[in-house]
């Protein structure tokens, strides 16, 4: 049986506030109270806004949360929940996204960074910074991921990867696996991540559209990510229809 939706007199949005408050307001589910308090927490900056309607629960908190240095400052990565607080799959919703706040208990105002990761953050190279990350649904904010980092010399740019489409119109990579302590690769299609590998497996096979392509890998280690290397190019033809 599904929880009671959010009461329309309980109106949270992403930088406002709630227009009003009912006079009597019904009993939240526990499980609706996370969203709520954080989304309170998210109005800071931003001007008012009217009470919401009913609509989809929050969706639930990030996973797999991993903050890394990089050359100018962090990147923050996580995984986007797969369901929200009312257990519902979340699908490919476009409108789902992180929210990052740096050295902000509570996660107050405007988001150092949002969108869909890796983030890249400017941040403090001094001292250890407290980094909290909240799945966004629209104006729904669920519960917060938290974890700590400190800033450290990324490892250098691999060598760039070697390239070329094989008889099925599939692009093929292979790359030197970096020395430790990189233990894995990014790979980047045209400047976007497409996928992460380990570093020894020295190889990623990608359906690639047709046109011509650049990529590019970044090593990471478990604390950094270095900058991209050179890229390779190639060109995928077209697939001739049967």
């Amino acid at each position: 049986m599904r929880a009671a939706r959010r009461p329309p007199g309980v109106g949270l949005r992403f930088g406002g506030a709630p227009a009003g408050r009912a006079t009597a307001p019904p009993q939240i589910p526990r499980r609706r109270i996370a969203p709520l308090l954080v989304g309170a927490l998210l109005v800071g900056c931003g001007v008012a806004g009217r009470p919401l309607p009913p609509g989809p629960a929050a969706p639930d908190r990030p996973t797999e949360l991993r903050v890394r240095a990089t050359a100018d400052g962090f990147e923050v990565t996580a995984r986007l929940p797969t369901r929200d607080l009312d257990g519902e799959p979340l699908g490919a919703d476009p409108a789902v996204r992180l929210a990052v706040f740096v050295d902000r208990a509570d996660c107050r105002g405007v988001p150092d960074a949002v969108g869909a990761p890796p983030l890249r953050l400017t941040a403090a190279r001094d001292r250890p910074v407290d980094v909290r990350v909240v799945a966004l649904r629209g104006r729904q904010a669920g519960p917060v991921a938290r974890t700590h980092a400190r800033w450290g010399p990324p490892p250098p740019p691999p060598e760039p990867p070697l390239a070329f489409v094989d008889a099925a119109g599939a692009v093929q990579l292979s790359w030197l696996p970096p020395p430790p302590p990189v233990d894995a690769v990014r790979v980047l299609r045209d400047g976007v991540r497409v996928a992460e590998a380990p570093a020894d497996a020295a190889a990623f096979t990608d359906a690639a559209p047709a046109g011509e392509h650049a990529y590019a890998l970044v090593a990471l280690t478990p604390d950094a990510a270095s900058a991209p290397s050179a890229a390779a190019r190639v060109r995928v033809p077209a697939q001739e229809p049967r």
